[in-house]
């Protein structure tokens, strides 16, 4: 025998080959059809636990022994440091280009604390 007949038995799985991997197959897509609804599910849990958290009043920093759970709005009251502000990014927003704009606030206790104000778009005239 040469070698190509060699290589073509060895590729053969016989009659059932095909069956097995088909049903292979199958078996991976059904788990993946069940795998969706449990992420659905999971998903909404998260999303409900947040919501949960949101709607809760803000609590002040002081009154908070440890840190504060996540989602939940907390009150300061400080001075914003506008000029050492940091800009994160570059990122895409609605097809814009943006940046996170990151502002310290100075508490009452001359602590600090970094301040998420959101998405600013990016121009260069204008940030530099």
């Amino acid at each position: 025998m040469n070698d190509r007949a060699d290589a073509t038995q060895m590729l053969r799985f016989g009659p059932y080959g095909f069956l097995i991997f088909a049903a292979l197959s199958i078996a991976g897509l059904v788990a993946l059809g069940k795998w969706q609804p449990d992420r659905l599910a999971h998903k909404e849990a998260v999303i409900a636990q947040r919501q949960a958290m949101l709607v809760q009043p803000p609590v002040t920093l002081y009154k908070i022994k440890t840190t504060p759970p996540a989602w939940r709005r907390v009150r300061l009251r400080g001075q914003f440091l506008h000029d050492q502000f940091i800009l994160v990014g570059p990122r895409s927003y609605h097809g814009m280009p943006h940046r996170r704009l990151v502002t310290p606030l100075r508490l009452a206790a001359d602590e600090h604390v970094l301040i998420d104000r959101g998405w600013a778009l990016y121009d260069r005239k204008t940030w530099g």
